[in-house]
């Protein structure tokens, strides 16, 4: 939002609650109250706005909001597009991920293609920005790879760890998404984008113990035990940290040409080797609740001291 109105925007943010209305006023930041799951609040939010930036995707299902792919990611844009339709809106830019595709075994994966062609028919202007894993103080990925670092002596990797990922900051993001608003040539394209370097799973998990302060030893498990016990979690924990869907995602990685961004947009993006500092401030307690399934973005109360 900030990228936005420093760019001579004004950025309308759409929100759930009043609670976080009143968080991101106090912020300086406009809303409009809606969910992608109600049309009429969308047409509401719509109303005036000249392009809309849709961000609007869950990653896991349940939760209190009783949130699933097919009505979040692929609803929520059939309505978005309807509403922005109806209100004129000149041009949509959709975040999206690298690997979304017919393949009915990744249900997640699925809905982000469906999400995709819902896009393309919904008759306003707009391009697709496939992103592959995003990192960032608040992201629900480094953190927890972190945080099982930071709690656990012996940490499972699935599989042989060389699943192939491009992680990109979410600042690195935020900028793309802002350079294809402002693109003449962004409309009808879809970019993959990464950060500058591919690095193995494992790897990442090496470099984020590092950027924690953690020294768990690090274990492969064939796939197969690793979906069983994922499976477990799922059944046993309210939230787990990791989920069968989230697994079969890592496997299949999330990779895209080198030099991506630089050559969609003219910038070079932040290497992830420099950009984990926010881990170093995950103290053990606060490790051991993410490990449990905490949210690894909600403010937590202060750890006690370790030890």
């Amino acid at each position: 939002m900030p990228l936005l109105a420093d760019a001579g925007h004004e950025p309308v943010a759409l929100v759930r609650s009043p609670e976080r209305a009143a968080a991101l006023a106090g912020r300086g930041i406009r809303t409009a109250m809606g969910d992608v799951r109600s049309a009429d609040s969308l047409a509401a939010a719509c109303d005036g706005a000249d392009a809309v930036v849709h961000l609007a995707a869950v990653i896991r299902e349940g939760g209190p909001r009783r949130a699933d792919f097919r009505g979040v990611n692929v609803e929520g844009t059939v309505n978005l597009a309807a509403a922005a339709r109806g209100a004129g809106v000149g041009r949509i830019v959709m975040a999206s991920a690298i690997g979304a595709s017919d393949d009915p075994s990744m249900r997640y994966m699925r809905s982000r293609r469906e999400a995709e062609r819902a896009l393309a028919e919904g008759g306003v202007p707009h391009c697709v920005l496939r992103f592959s894993v995003i990192f960032g103080e608040r992201d629900e990925f480094t953190n927890v790879l972190a945080a099982m670092c930071r709690a656990l002596p012996v940490v499972p990797v699935a599989g042989d760890g060389r699943a192939p990922l491009q992680p990109i900051s979410v600042g690195d993001a935020a900028r793309c998404l802002l350079a294809a608003l402002e693109s003449d040539s962004a409309p009808g394209r879809t970019y993959e984008l990464g950060g500058p370097e591919r690095i193995e799973y494992g790897e990442l998990m090496r470099i984020a113990a590092r950027a924690a302060g953690a020294r768990a030893a690090m274990v492969g498990v064939p796939l197969p035990l690793m979906r069983a016990a994922v499976a477990a979690m799922e059944f046993a924990l309210p939230r787990a940290p990791v989920t069968v869907e989230q697994l079969r995602m890592l496997e299949a990685g999330s990779a895209c040409e080198e030099g991506s961004v630089e050559a969609a947009f003219g910038f070079e993006p932040e290497s992830i080797r420099e950009g984990l500092g926010h881990l170093s401030g995950i103290g053990f307690w606060r490790a051991v609740r993410i490990s449990l399934g905490a949210a690894a973005h909600p403010p937590d109360p202060p750890d006690p001291p370790d030890g």
